[in-house]
């Protein structure tokens, strides 16, 4: 609280003296030249922080007692100057100090009593119009600072959020993505991030216990590249690689090297590499200088480097991209091994359904094409249509626990011999069963021969409850058989075949499965024409174990037979 003492002065009240206030204060008595009060408004009660004298009391004849303040001072009350003696004047100023107080509606007036010296005035006023304008070109020194710093700091945005889509999107992670789709994903914002005028990916080729430069896989950037010229550059800068880290040339045509480049300015080169396999090459040339729409001059380039010049920040960019790449290349090696070797045992599977009954190798081929083609026509997706081609050719696998004199027999079963027909989708289940990998294959292999009415084998399911690949191969089972010659009787017409499975519709078989069928009948007759043609061709290709593509499982299934 603030009291008139009985001298006539006032009590300070130094709990409301703040830094501000110190400061304010401390202004305005070098610019008067005179010692001020300082005095705060809270609930309509004016309250002295600082005293002219300094020891908490006003004691000079001109001090001026609270009350006459005026109760309405405000910030845009203009200041208010009074000639109370010849010389000497009263001013009345108030300042933005709320944060001197707890009361966010405070005032604060620096008031007192200074002798109208004019020269001394004008000297203060040039002082304080000299001040002003040292004070404007700092803050416009400041800003201009300011422009590298936030051209820095916008560029180290876009690269952590180029690093953290290259390590967390899920479609880089995807096994099943290929090399070169994700170079072509994350190479164009990556060139524009090191600001190159190209970026290239350049396959490697094995070569014994070393590596060859394979082709170009994927390119970004302002001037397409000739391969033949990115392959001699790679052979020229492959002596200089330093295991597997970035190698940064700036200023070629300055200093001589790599004469026979000329075109070549500035580059990154670094191997793709991963446990100590080379899967490629990235290589960025030449770094084209900043737009000129940038707000930052050359001479306040925040790196510190050249316009035109490749540095640390850009070669652990591309470190980041070629390690993803090698990294992504490396599992995909690793999961094309085991998909061989899932092929092998396909392979011997469908070798041994082969040596069993001969007539199963067609019929397996045509019973696949078939279910494909009606999975697409039932809108599957390419995934589910894969899968369900492979199930047509592994379908009948149960037959190998089948004695040869039933399944070869040349006349009708007995029942007690169709009866031990009818354990071949268990036993088909059963030998698959232990593979996981193959697991997708079960409700088909096993379901095959369930009818749409629930009178069929092994487990009498009905309707919908039969899984779509069991309704699926049903079909295309049904209608190969019937239009395939066997040794006890001659093939059905296609066209009685065809009618057979319009009048069962809805009783042994699915009527929408039926009705795909038919919808896809010329697609399903000139897919099994092709592929009786072309099967020789596909039996003398190799199964490709190259990271950098992607062979469909279906190809690589299909070749299961010996040329």
């Amino acid at each position: 609280m603030v009291s008139q003492l009985a001298s006539g002065s006032v009590e300070i009240d130094h709990r409301r003296d703040t830094p501000v206030s110190r400061a304010a204060y401390s202004r305005f008595s070098q610019l008067f030249g005179e010692p001020l009060d300082l005095w705060v408004r809270v609930n309509h009660c004016w309250l002295n922080v600082r005293g002219a004298s300094g020891r908490g009391a006003a004691d000079k004849a001109w001090a001026i007692p609270p009350l006459s303040l005026p109760e309405d001072l405000d910030l845009s009350a203009d200041p208010l100057i009074t000639e109370i003696a010849p010389g000497v004047l009263r001013i009345t100023t108030a300042l933005p100090l709320a944060d001197a107080v707890d009361d966010a509606d405070a005032v604060a007036a620096v008031c007192g009593t200074v002798r109208s010296n004019p020269r001394y005035l004008i000297e203060s006023l040039l002082h304080s119009e000299y001040a002003k304008n040292s004070l404007r070109g700092e803050v416009n020194e400041s800003r201009s600072g300011l422009a590298p710093h936030l051209e820095q700091i916008s560029h180290d945005f876009e690269e952590l959020t180029w690093l953290r889509r290259l390590n967390m999107h899920i479609e880089y992670r995807d096994i099943g993505n290929s090399v070169i789709n994700i170079a072509q994903k994350v190479m164009p914002d990556l060139c524009g991030l090191i600001k190159a005028e190209s970026l290239v990916f350049v396959s490697s080729v094995p070569k014994g216990g070393s590596v060859d430069i394979g082709t170009i896989v994927a390119q970004t950037g302002r001037i397409p590249l000739d391969p033949s010229r990115v392959t001699h550059l790679i052979q020229a800068l492959r002596p200089l690689e330093k295991a597997g880290q970035p190698l940064v040339l700036n200023h070629l045509p300055r200093t001589g090297r790599l004469p026979e480049f000329a075109e070549v300015a500035s580059c990154i080169h670094i191997p793709a590499m991963h446990h100590g396999t080379c899967f490629g090459w990235l290589l960025a040339l030449n770094r084209v200088a900043w737009e000129d729409h940038s707000p930052v001059a050359r001479d306040q380039v925040p790196t510190g480097l050249c316009e035109d010049e490749f540095g640390t920040c850009e070669a652990s960019l591309i470190h980041a991209a070629a390690g993803t790449l090698a990294a992504h290349a490396y599992n995909a090696t690793l999961f094309r091994e085991k998909e061989l070797l899932l092929i092998g045992v396909i392979r011997a599977m469908i070798n041994a359904i082969d040596a069993k009954d001969s007539y199963t190798c067609g019929h397996s081929d045509r019973v696949a094409i078939i279910s494909k083609c009606i999975g697409e026509e039932l809108e599957l997706d390419a995934r589910e249509c894969e899968r369900l081609y492979t199930c047509g050719l592994l379908h009948d696998i149960g037959k190998i626990g089948v004695p040869d004199h039933v399944l070869k027999k040349p006349a009708r079963l007995s029942d007690e011999e169709y009866a031990i027909i009818k354990k071949h989708p268990t036993v088909g289940f059963d030998i698959l069963n232990h593979m996981p990998e193959l697991e997708y294959l079960l409700p088909g292999v096993l379901h095959h021969h369930e009818e749409f009415d629930g009178s069929g084998y092994p487990l009498g399911l009905k309707g919908e409850a039969i899984p779509l690949f069991g309704r699926i191969l049903a079909v295309a089972d049904s209608y190969d058989a019937m239009t395939s010659s066997r040794p006890y009787r001659t093939a059905m017409p296609t066209a009685k075949a065809e009618g057979i499975l319009l009048g069962g519709a809805g009783t042994q078989w699915d009527p929408r499965v039926v009705d795909a069928f038919m919808r896809a009948l010329p697609t399903i007759q000139k897919a099994c024409d092709q592929a009786e043609q072309q099967l020789p061709e596909l039996l003398r290709t190799p199964v490709s174990a190259n990271p950098l593509t992607s062979d469909p499982l279906t190809r690589a299934v299909v070749m299961t037979r010996d040329a």
